[in-house]
């Protein structure tokens, strides 16, 4: 989405394609004439209310949030319906700064601040709460 120039020259390149990821109960594209934008590419649209590991319904913030976009887009099965995460994506993500994963996974709220919360990333990728140092008894 852009304005009236921006969509001007995204049509200007020939060659050029997008893929606008739209989350069902996202409202914010819902108006985009409000604030003069207009839609490129093509859309895929997901669903994160089939997500579990999300917290039900969600809000506003968790429809409308990047984090909470990639999630979706990992785990949607296109016409086959349902959710499955296909792709290794660390669903510690989706709460940098949401609250949107369910409690049971134990994520601190918007934890991609100062410190991380404790939150620490590990040689994978993938990231861990290690809310306290380990202790050197050695000394």
């Amino acid at each position: 989405m852009g304005d009236s120039n921006f969509k001007k020259l995204f049509s200007s390149y020939q060659n050029l394609r997008v893929l606008r990821v739209r989350n069902a109960l996202d409202i914010v594209p819902n108006y985009p004439f409000l604030v003069g934008y207009s839609e490129v590419g093509e859309e895929l649209g997901i669903d994160t209310r089939k997500s579990s590991y999300l917290k039900s319904p969600g809000s506003v913030a968790s429809w409308h949030n990047l984090e909470g976009h990639l999630h979706g887009v990992a785990g949607t099965q296109g016409s086959k319906g349902g959710f499955k995460l296909e792709v290794k994506r660390d669903i510690a993500l989706v709460n940098t700064i949401n609250d949107a994963l369910k409690d049971e996974y134990l994520v601190p709220v918007s934890w991609r601040c100062e410190k991380d919360k404790g939150m620490v990333q590990m040689d994978d990728g993938s990231w861990q709460l290690m809310d306290h140092e380990e202790e050197d008894f050695d000394s």
